[in-house]
Parts: C-alpha cells; sequence; structure tokens
C-alpha cells in the first residue's frame, strides 16, 4: 500500500511502534510505570521483588523497554569485589508528545481488561508513594505535602476543606477516551501519596470534574486510627 503523504501522522513511527509493543504486555506496562514513579535507578531483585515476578521476567521485560527508548541502564560504580550490578532507570525529561504517547498506549492495553481499572489503580496506589519517597517539598501537614507534590506534577491542586481539587488534568485528552483507566490512576496516586505522607486522613473518593474545571478528591478519618 503506498503511503499517503497527505497524512503523515496516520503512519506510524518506527518508535511508535516500539513503544506501542513495549508497552502491550500489561506486566511490562506496570513495571515502566512503577520505575518512572520510583524517581531512582533499581536493579533486577528489586523490581521483581516489587511485582512479584521472577527476576528473569523482569529481565526480558526491561530489554524490550530498552529497546523502545523508554528505559536506560548502567553498570553501578562499586569499590569492593563482585560483580557490579546493573541498575536500571526510566528516560527522564521526555517530550510533552510522548507523555500523551505513553499515556495513551498505557490505558489502551489496560482497558480491555476486566480488572484494567483495579490494575491501574493499584499502579497509582504504588506511584503515590514512590512519590513521597522521592519527593523534596515540605508541608505543614502530610495532606499539603501530598498538595504540593501533586501541583508540581502539574495538577493545579489546592487543599480546600476536607478535599483536594485539581483544577488540571495532565493527560486530560487520554481520559476523554480512558475515563476508567486514567482516573483509576490517579486515585490511586492520591490514595498512595496520603498512605505515604502518614495522613491521618485517606482518600474516601475520587469524583472527576465534580466541580467546574475541577476534579475533586474527597477526604475522611483513616480507619486504622493514626493520628
Amino acid at each position: 500500500m503506498a503511503r499517503d503523504e497527505r497524512h503523515p501522522e496516520t503512519v506510524p513511527t518506527d518508535r511508535s511502534m516500539l513503544v506501542h509493543r513495549a508497552l502491550a504486555d500489561p506486566t511490562r506496562a506496570t513495571l515502566y510505570q512503577l520505575l518512572r514513579a520510583s524517581g531512582q535507578t533499581k536493579d533486577v531483585s528489586a523490581l521483581a521483588d516489587g511485582l512479584g515476578v521472577h527476576p528473569n521476567t523482569v529481565r526480558s521485560h526491561l530489554q524490550i523497554l530498552e529497546e523502545a527508548g523508554l528505559v536506560t541502564s548502567v553498570f553501578e560504580k562499586r569499590v569492593r569485589p563482585g560483580r557490579p550490578r546493573r541498575l536500571f532507570d526510566a528516560m527522564r525529561d521526555p517530550s510533552e508528545e510522548e507523555h500523551r504517547l505513553l499515556a495513551a498506549a498505557l490505558a489502551g492495553v489496560l482497558e480491555p481488561l476486566a480488572d484494567g481499572s483495579t490494575l491501574a489503580e493499584k499502579a497509582g496506589r504504588q506511584a503515590g508513594r514512590q512519590l513521597v519517597v522521592a519527593g523534596a517539598v515540605t508541608g505543614a501537614t502530610p495532606v499539603a505535602r501530598v498538595v504540593a507534590l501533586l501541583d508540581e506534577r502539574g495538577f493545579a491542586a489546592s487543599e480546600e476543606d476536607d478535599t483536594i481539587a485539581m483544577h488540571r488534568c495532565p493527560f486530560g485528552d487520554v481520559a476523554e477516551d480512558h475515563p476508567d483507566i486514567v482516573c483509576g490512576f490517579h486515585a490511586g496516586l492520591v490514595a498512595g501519596a496520603l498512605e505515604e505522607a502518614g495522613s491521618a486522613v485517606e482518600l474516601r473518593s475520587l469524583d472527576p470534574w465534580e466541580r467546574e474545571g475541577a476534579c475533586v478528591a474527597h477526604l475522611a478519618q483513616a480507619d486504622d486510627g493514626r493520628l
């Protein structure tokens, strides 16, 4: 079939094909998301523990992610004897278009699955915990710290009484096509961040566009007695 020169955007690039192939597997997509959210390098053993899969499975997934340019690796510098570990990291500072492509690919993989929204929420919860661990922002309270972290990530977040209002969705265009996946991930992100920050409150619900121009996370007293 001849290439349509009038609409070059409809012809997949080698890069986009590699990315879609790399993220077509749910375990691999989750691995990439967790690595990206961690904000630091991880070895195969740590990634395998985090996903609950065999290290050899992680190695094969990492190879495909690296071939797609989504992951990079280096050997650790060590002075003690022994073989240096190979450390993996998600590629940093992708372009806005690459962000959109990756988000759309991840959502497209998860949505057809019966437990797609649950997997998205689980990945978001882990990402939220990592966000707090790696984050450098401070706040007067755990909730204020989480709000600052969300704001730093482009959510235009603000604390309002017992809610967190997010006036911007970094992946709004993707959410239009895959609302359950994107909103599920963001709900997990807020819940995981609150938990890791040691907040006395937890996420009760996330209501997309409850207010004009804002998604609202409703908070409630945690059930585990945290103070």
